[in-house]
């Protein structure tokens, strides 16, 4: 099975799973933060809990001691546990992972997985969550936050339902996995031993950290991020990971950028060379040169 095609087999499942659970974005993950302590980094860790979002040392664990970049990747080191939790975006990393191996309960059993489900998972536990919220200040403020971004149970699947069909459609315009192949080609021959050459792209596709952050930020699960690397490159070095975030990028900004009014295989590779606000422009130099091979051969349009 080629590089891609294993690649998309793993995003299929992906996308059946996160169809099934739902997922947490960033909305939620805002408001989880807002009732817990108004996202204050509070200080210490009174009772045992730390941080803007109030994380125990236990849950921490669970989700694959995630660590803040001075402690090198070592959750062994002292502190790892404080400073990460302490830290706004680390702490929100821990989150992300204990959800994504823990978010596939519907806790209040409305027959979906939302927002709602994440809070009470979060703040009663992973084997408690179909337990009641008790009534007082957390309760009340996620109530206020989930008010103001319309978090309702089960918009969280109706708006994955969307970005599915985004993609979906963004393969078939592209006449499905062969002008993935071809951007992969064109980019590194699909060499998926491809770290980061000039310092800046990364991965078989070479993915800027700009293009990643765009796509929606992807991670791998911690426990799969190897030694050294950090949740950017590491997803961009990886095959699924790196086309899931291509397909995030072409879902959001995909555009006819040739000016034949048809959005086809071609404009895609404009975007992914050229950038969002560049892809008006031509290909050129070796990558065009390997894309224009790798088209004619595919009969790409």
């Amino acid at each position: 099975m080629s590089l891609l095609k294993t690649a998309l087999f793993g995003l299929s499942a992906a996308f059946m799973v996160t169809l099934a659970y739902g997922t947490l974005d960033e909305n939620c993950l805002g408001c989880l933060c807002q009732a817990s302590t108004g996202c204050q980094n509070i200080g210490g860790c009174p009772r045992g809990y730390c941080g803007p979002f109030l994380i125990s040392r236990a849950y921490w664990i669970d989700a694959g001691k995630p660590v803040f970049s001075n402690h090198a990747h070592n959750p062994d080191a002292p502190g790892a546990f404080e400073s990460c939790a302490a830290d706004l975006a680390c702490a929100a990393d821990i989150v992300r992972a204990y959800m994504a191996k823990y978010g596939n309960q519907d806790c209040n059993g409305d027959g979906f997985v939302s927002c709602t489900d994440f809070v009470k998972i979060h703040k009663l536990g992973r084997n408690a969550c179909g337990n009641h919220l008790q009534q007082g200040e957390f309760v009340s403020a996620y109530e206020n936050c989930r008010h103001n971004f319309n978090l309702k149970t089960g918009r969280m699947k109706t708006a994955l339902v969307g970005v599915v069909a985004a993609i979906m459609v963004a393969i078939v315009h592209s006449q499905d996995a062969n002008c993935l192949e071809c951007i992969c080609q064109a980019s590194t021959g699909c060499n998926s031993n491809t770290a980061c050459p000039d310092g800046v792209h990364c991965g078989p596709y070479l993915i800027s950290w700009a293009y990643w952050s765009e796509a929606g930020n992807l991670t791998l699960p911690y426990d799969q991020i190897p030694a050294g690397q950090g949740v950017y490159d590491s997803c961009v070095r990886n095959p699924q990971c790196a086309v899931q975030t291509i397909l995030g990028y072409m879902a959001r900004y995909g555009k006819d950028c040739n000016g034949d009014n048809l959005v086809t295989c071609t404009d895609y590779v404009l975007l992914h060379k050229l950038g969002r606000n560049g892809c008006p422009g031509a290909l050129s130099g070796d990558f065009g040169y390997k894309y224009e091979i790798c088209r004619k051969h595919y009969n790409l349009q």
